[in-house]
């Protein structure tokens, strides 16, 4: 969990997808940003893959994916495992090299009310991916960006 909370992971059969292995590892880097939506400084973490720095030419996809409620931007890069997930599944051909961007969806009231969701596609849409397409290297184009969520993060997918 992103917050400070109990949690217990209890490992399972076909669960190493998200264990450390021996294969090229992307980071999870950590970006502070003033939001012109919210009024405040604002964090997100971002994924970039291994061979991110070596590869100076090449544009990536972008997901973004967002957190449930309760959680924040550290949830998918902590509890989630992100980093993890993503070099074990592009060392073994299952995906290709992105970017993964999580942000912080918590922007104020009440999580599933209609001013905070319309105050978070402001953030997403004016301040997030500007931010993303103009510090990293993203793949611009429609195509390359998908949005994902879990829970509260869903509704503000769709």
């Amino acid at each position: 969990m992103g917050r400070m909370a109990s949690g217990i992971e209890i490992p399972f059969a076909g669960g190493n997808y998200y264990a450390l292995r021996d294969v090229p590892h992307g980071e999870i880097r950590t970006r502070k940003y003033f939001s012109k939506v919210t009024g405040s400084w604002r964090q997100l973490c971002i994924y970039v893959p291994p061979g991110y720095e070596a590869n100076t030419n090449e544009k990536y996809p972008v997901l973004y994916i967002l957190h449930g409620g309760g959680e924040d931007e550290t949830g998918w890069a902590m509890q989630g495992k992100t980093d993890l997930i993503m070099d074990n599944l592009i060392a073994s051909g299952k995906a290709g090299p992105m970017l993964v961007v999580m942000p912080d969806a918590n922007v104020g009231g009440t999580a599933f009310s209609e001013s905070p969701l319309k105050t978070f596609e402001a953030e997403l849409k004016e301040v997030i991916i500007p931010l993303v397409e103009k510090n990293y290297r993203a793949d611009t184009s429609a195509k390359k960006r998908a949005l994902a969520g879990l829970s509260m993060g869903g509704i503000h997918t769709l």
